[in-house]
């Protein structure tokens, strides 16, 4: 059944609401039928519809874009909604796709695990982005002030591995660090700025006000060792420094400004 897994999100969002089917589609201007006849039909519905629907149970548009095919996903993109309070007022779909939140970065803070155990991964509603659409994407929460003129305490980043972008860290990247102390079997998680010098050194540079974070992490050789598209410091001692992840993307949190 082409729109059962739609039938299934709006009959759960009905069931919340208390709003019967054929209500609802009588409150949205599509007749008592609407939803009824969802289920035989050989076709996705009319972005407009969806629209009005959306509206008339006063939820977000996108919480019905997964289940629907691309072309009306496409044109729900595209599909300018006229506010009738302001005429001048267009109101546009953003495609969304639903990620967890696997971790924390902290600075001085050694660690049996990289990530959470799954039982603690957040879900997290973000907007897809077109430039990692065949890459996974997930999130960690800053918990340091190593990155606080960028990232303050409590901002969520949203990161894609190196593994998966098929590329090295570029000049200008913000990503993942990760120190790895084999002796005892702990990991260290946080993020820096990426500067490779001309004679090929990596400094992992943060930004940060804090005086204990103004020095950057110097991976030596020149020649670093690239292993399953990580790039992994080639140092003699522990802890081993590895460039986990890139930045794309940010849940900030907004502080006052000084003057």
């Amino acid at each position: 059944m082409k729109n059962q897994v739609l039938l299934d999100k709006i009959h759960n969002i009905l069931k919340e609401k208390q709003v019967k089917p054929s209500r609802a589609g009588i409150n949205a201007g599509l007749g008592p039928d609407f939803i009824r006849k969802l289920k035989n039909a050989k076709n996705s519905p009319k972005a407009e519809n969806l629209f009005k629907l959306a509206k008339a149970l006063n939820i977000d548009v996108n919480y019905f874009l997964d289940p629907i095919d691309q072309s009306v996903q496409k044109e729900l993109q595209n599909q300018p909604v006229h506010n009738e309070n302001d005429e001048d007022t267009e109101i546009y779909a953003i495609p969304t796709e639903t990620i967890y939140v696997r971790g924390e970065l902290n600075a001085k803070q050694w660690k049996k695990n990289k990530d959470w155990p799954p039982s603690r991964y957040i879900p997290l509603t973000i907007p897809k982005d077109s430039r990692f659409l065949s890459t996974s994407r997930y999130g960690l929460i800053i918990k340091d002030d190593s990155m606080n003129l960028l990232y303050p305490t409590g901002s969520i980043v949203i990161v894609t591995p190196f593994q998966e972008l098929e590329r090295l860290p570029e000049n200008g990247d913000c990503v993942v660090v990760t120190k790895h102390d084999s002796l005892y079997s702990h990991y260290e998680m946080t993020l820096k700025i990426v500067q490779i010098r001309e004679n090929g050194q990596f400094f992992l540079w943060p930004k940060s006000d804090n005086p204990e974070f103004l020095q950057p992490i110097i991976l030596p050789k020149p020649t670093l060792k690239h292993y399953s598209n990580t790039l992994i410091g080639n140092l003699d001692d522990p802890p081993t420094i590895e460039i986990q992840a890139l930045v794309t993307g940010c849940y900030n949190i907004v502080e006052k400004i000084s003057f």
